[in-house]
């Protein structure tokens, strides 16, 4: 009931009944952050940790010294890792020298004192660490089965997978023997159960008791036999209930603790990936983790809103290169080890309004005389390298974070968070001022002291308060729409302070100065800018604007009804009147091209459009609100249709668009798509470079994108973190992407999540 009433206060309900929906509390949620760490080798990378050492070979997940971390076999020795302090070289006395590089681990956590056995073509040993942060091996038991290539300990033997076959070891009578001489690479142990398993070319083996019990057949694929698993076993693992999960190079397949039943999953199920080299299991939330030849993934198992996740490059891994292990054992905590570095992905409590405030800490960067800028990184993946300069689009970016922050001050009020919104309307002031001419605005400005820029028209301001500046022209309908989205919100929560008579005076100027122009963004040259074109004769009648027909329309209408909705001057009102009824007339029936101002077709399907639909859209709906003079059906049959061929894309920007204005067809899926969407941006917003186009579970559209490419585009959206996406004006379908030299701004994020919260959509 609450919820309803704020919304009916804000005044979200038109064309009917609101959907059935409820705020939603922002609870904690579990975001994964990764820490990586290069090897001693390889080039630094700004805010990750440098390893001492250039290689892992080994390594499993091991409660010692008090912590929780890996024990490492390295090209410098036995290293244990904790991911907090700095790795601790373990010296081992008691045993003739271990040949660390073809070393298998077996980590045993269930024993009084944390114990490790390794095995290398020689022995198995057993050690056990003091306080002193040393290992004495106390057992040594020889084999000569020749390379080990994986370890399990059942309580009382070792387990092993070598080149001879499935193997054991005997810690009592310090004997190792074969007890079964097929293919096996890979062994896993329970310990409670005293049952262990092997697998390889041939079998899967079961042993109770160290006894062979049963043996299934494995498909061979080259000569086309059958199996029960469905290829040779790269790895296997046991979950909390016994069950074992088996990977093959393509499948991953689960027998069935309690009766011995075969499952298999591949990418129908959701797996990412072939050819998995390590399975692995979280012992909290027995989440099913694995490797695959370069990236990483996760299955729930049915347990999280993703149910499968894919981790791949730099965004969590240390690199794109060949994997070496995996392992999740440790408590809300995954190790990655590849070629070249590790990461620890690691699961943290947190809040979307901790996320806003996180995205606020790196936003300084981005500003530019208080606008938002881009940020070019000077070194591979570097924040804080970043050089910021002129964009095109300064005045859009800006808008949405004016926007945001507005609405936070509204919610939250305080001097210092004025100030911020001050400062940003200010650099939307600035770009007015900056040209000299009243209503005319300029794409960026740098001053006096900045380098002369490249690329586009700049001109001398005429301002005397600028003398020095340059400004760039041509200002697109992009800006337009920005500088007109940012104005209606500053006057709706500002009232009483001086931001309010200013966002007033530069609403009044702009669109006025379109209006006496004719429906024009006149330049300074005296000509229209390339993109501020409202006018019904390149509108409606030129061929080459027909994709702007139903958009630009809409715009116009929003812009005017901004103005006469809201300004007091009365000559101003009339003007805008006038200018809406021209416009709306039988022969320019911009009210009816509206209707379709989305168009649908996937050869001409705009992603950069949708952007500037919704915020007019936004405007529009407002001023109408408070005018029955443009609170028409038309609107909100326009707003509803484009609602629909958006609303897959699962965007927090546009549900929280569409929800504020009062959107009648939404529900609780599209919140929770809203929330699901802000919780799986990513926490970095460096545009690190993403793959998915070579994922088996990602289907393609065949249709042509706006470029004519085909196989480029998946028909479902991935969760952000996964895509190279980091505007709205991006395409939510695009697969790959990334350099690593630059950072997107975070006002993309703060934007929907603050007019999320101020129409009650987030509590």
């Amino acid at each position: 009931v609450v919820v309803v009433v704020v919304v009916g206060l804000l005044g979200c309900a038109f064309g009917g009944v609101n959907g059935e929906w409820v705020g939603a509390m922002d609870t904690p949620y579990r975001e994964l952050i990764s820490h990586r760490f290069t090897f001693k080798s390889q080039s630094p990378i700004a805010g990750w940790g440098e390893l001492p050492f250039n290689a892992v070979y080994e390594g499993c997940g091991l409660s010692l010294f008090g912590a929780s971390g890996w024990m490492f076999a390295t090209d410098l020795g036995l290293v244990y890792f904790t991911g907090l302090t700095e790795p601790s070289i373990i010296p081992v006395s008691g045993a003739p020298q271990i040949n660390w590089m073809e070393a298998s681990f077996a980590c045993d956590n269930v024993a009084s004192t944390a114990t490790l056995y390794v095995a290398d073509s020689n022995a198995v040993y057993q050690l056990l660490f003091g306080s002193d942060h040393k290992a004495d091996v106390v057992v040594t038991i020889p084999h000569t089965f020749g390379n080990v290539v994986d370890l399990c300990f059942d309580g009382v033997s070792v387990f092993m997978a070598t080149e001879k076959g499935t193997g054991r070891a005997m810690l009592a009578g310090k004997s190792a023997t074969i007890l079964d001489s097929r293919s096996s690479k890979a062994v896993a142990c329970d310990v409670n159960k005293n049952i262990a398993f092997s697998g390889g070319d041939d079998t899967v083996n079961t042993y109770v008791s160290g006894s062979l019990r049963r043996w299934e057949w494995v498909t061979n694929l080259t000569s086309a036999s059958g199996g029960v698993y469905d290829g040779s076993v790269s790895s296997l693992t046991l979950d909390n209930d016994g069950n074992l999960w088996v990977g093959t190079p393509t499948a991953i397949n689960l027998r069935n603790a309690t009766d011995g039943m075969v499952y298999r999953f591949d990418y129908m199920q959701g797996v990412p990936m072939n050819n998995t080299k390590q399975v692995s299991i979280d012992p909290d939330t027995q989440a099913l983790w694995f490797i695959g030849e370069v990236a990483a993934a996760r299955w729930s198992r049915g347990k999280d809103v993703d149910n499968w996740r894919y981790f791949h490059g730099q965004r969590f891994l240390a690199d794109s290169s060949t994997t070496v292990f995996i392992d999740s054992s440790q408590q809300n905590r995954t190790i990655v080890v590849s070629q070249t570095g590790l990461a620890i992905l690691e699961w943290q409590w947190w809040t979307l309004y901790q996320k806003a405030l996180h995205y606020e800490t790196i936003l300084d960067r981005h500003m530019r005389h208080g606008m938002v800028s881009d940020c070019t990184l000077k070194y591979y993946g570097n924040g804080s390298s970043c050089v910021n300069g002129p964009s095109d689009n300064n005045g859009l970016w800006t808008s949405l974070l004016v926007v945001a922050e507005a609405y936070r001050y509204h919610l939250f009020p305080s001097e210092d968070q004025l100030s911020r919104v001050q400062t940003l309307l200010g650099a939307m002031k600035l770009l007015n001022d900056i040209t000299g001419i009243k209503g005319l605005i300029a794409r960026s400005c740098v001053d006096a002291k900045e380098p002369i820029p490249q690329g586009g028209v700049w001109h001398n301001s005429s301002n005397p308060d600028y003398k020095g500046w340059l400004w760039k022209g041509d200002a697109s309908s992009d800006e337009v729409v920005g500088h007109m989205f940012a104005y209606p919100p500053i006057l709706k929560t500002m009232k009483g302070t001086p931001l309010y008579d200013e966002a007033m005076s530069l609403m009044e100027n702009l669109v006025s100065y379109i209006l006496k122009n004719h429906y024009y963004l006149i330049d300074v040259t005296g000509n229209h800018t390339e993109w501020g074109v409202w006018n019904p004769k390149e509108i409606n009648g030129d061929r080459d604007w027909s994709d702007e027909r139903g958009l630009n329309a809409m715009q116009i209408l929003s812009y005017i009804s901004a103005l006469a909705t809201y300004s007091p001057n009365e000559s101003l009102k009339t003007l805008a009147k006038n200018s809406y009824a021209e416009l709306t007339n039988a022969t320019n029936q911009y009210d009816e091209n509206m209707l379709n101002s989305k168009i649908e077709s996937p050869d001409d399907d705009n992603y950069s459009d949708d952007e500037l639909t919704f915020l007019p859209y936004y405007t529009f709906v407002n001023a109408a609100r408070q005018n029955a003079a443009f609170n028409t059906s038309l609107l909100y049959a326009s707003i509803d249709r484009t609602w629909e061929n958006v609303r897959n894309l699962k965007s927090a920007a546009w549900i929280s668009m569409y929800a504020g204005m009062g959107g009648q067809n939404i529900n609780q899926e599209d919140i929770d798509n809203l929330l699901w969407n802000l919780r799986t941006w990513p926490v970095e917003l460096i545009a690190w470079p993403v793959k998915n186009s070579d994922r088996r579970d990602v289907f393609l559209n065949a249709e042509a994108d706006r470029g004519g490419n085909t196989g480029g585009d998946s028909l479902r959206v991935l969760p952000a973190y996964e895509r190279p996406q980091l505007r709205w004006n991006g395409n939510p379908h695009d697969l790959d992407g990334g350099s690593a030299f630059n950072e997107g701004d975070p006002g993309a994020w703060l934007w929907p999540y603050w007019t999320a919260r101020y129409h009650g959509l987030i509590i």
